[in-house]
């Protein structure tokens, strides 16, 4: 991924209704003389349709039903009290878990993160922990 696409992605933060309206509060009075202002205002116009949303008791009763309809496994995939719901346009919704991905799974060194295509590793070692694996061993 570039810097770019890791830049412009899009991440929803994990905020209260009362953040979000100070957040808003404040964006109505940022303006400076280099048209800034229409930047705030699609930003104050994405906070108050989330607010909107965690308000509506309808939407909340939705998107608390497909909450409740995820079946997780301690250990394997598991489901915050507030984790994020995206209705589709059908009937539906995704539901966003946290799912445990092992070293293995990942292509990472079990001991510095690290990729695993960095050198002859084995046994979930980059190379580069592989070599001090056994330097220690020596």
């Amino acid at each position: 991924m570039t810097e770019e696409e890791i830049l412009n992605r899009r991440r929803r933060p994990s905020l209260t209704v009362r953040e979000m309206e100070k957040i808003v509060e404040s964006l109505c009075y940022f303006h400076d003389e280099h048209g800034r202002m229409s930047e705030a205002q699609e930003l104050v116009g994405m906070f108050a349709e989330m607010i909107a949303e965690e308000k509506d008791p309808e939407q909340r009763r939705l998107i608390d039903a497909y909450r409740n309809g995820v079946e997780t496994q301690d250990g394997e995939m598991e489901l915050d009290l507030d984790a994020e719901v995206s209705l589709g346009d059908d009937p539906g919704a995704y539901v966003m878990v946290w799912k445990w991905v092992t070293s293995s799974e990942a292509d990472v060194c079990d001991e510095c993160n690290g990729s695993l295509d960095d050198g002859e590793g084995y046994d979930g070692l980059c190379g580069s922990c592989a070599d001090a694996a056994e330097e220690e061993v020596a």
